[in-house]
């Protein structure tokens, strides 16, 4: 059985330490949420410190809300993470809903179009990073 674990978002100092004990322990994925308007650190941004403090352990989004972003960049950023942790990444994505409106508002997007957004996103997704899927 793989078990993962999510990292507390209230003290981003310390997910170093968190990721490095995970590191050496049962864990097999280390998640992270992706709130915009929250006091939690950027999702792929964090990840991809955690992932170079890291040797074994998978990183992952818990999810990562992709209507709020354009394409191209989490796409490039997504990739990187993959090329950089050697593929130990592990991407969830999805629309975002139940008490996310105010995430929504921070970036003006439309909550009502996030499912076609997604979907639109998704077929963007590989060719914006020369071919490979990644979303």
């Amino acid at each position: 059985m793989k078990i993962g674990l999510g990292l507390p978002i209230s003290d981003p100092a310390g997910l170093l330490s968190w990721a490095r004990r995970a590191d050496t322990g049962p864990f097999s994925t280390l998640g992270l949420l992706d709130r915009l308007v929250f006091d939690n650190p950027e999702p792929l941004v964090a990840l991809a410190a955690l992932a170079g403090a890291t040797e074994r352990i998978r990183v992952q989004t818990e999810v990562l809300l992709a209507p709020l972003r354009q394409t191209p960049l989490p796409a490039k950023q997504i990739a990187t993470l993959a090329r950089t942790s050697g593929s130990r990444r592990t991407l969830g994505i999805g629309i975002g809903i139940g008490g996310r409106e105010y995430d929504f508002l921070a970036v003006r997007a439309d909550i009502r179009r996030h499912g076609r957004v997604l979907d639109a996103q998704m077929a963007r997704a590989a060719p914006a990073v020369g071919g490979r899927g990644v979303w």
